[in-house]
């Protein structure tokens, strides 16, 4: 694995730990920016009940 490989999957477990819902390295390294990764925790989460839509 390579340096954004491992960075991709630390945040993949830290949203899994902090969130509750899980990433994988790769939608990680496709979805690069914290904008578009805060709307896939937020999809996410909705999808399964824990937050209501803004």
């Amino acid at each position: 694995m390579g340096g954004d490989s491992l960075i991709a999957t630390r945040l993949a477990a830290w949203t899994r730990t902090a969130f509750g819902v899980e990433f994988s390295a790769k939608e990680v390294l496709t979805n690069p920016t914290a904008a578009r990764i805060a709307d896939l925790v937020e999809e996410r989460m909705s999808a399964i009940g824990e937050v209501s839509s803004r």
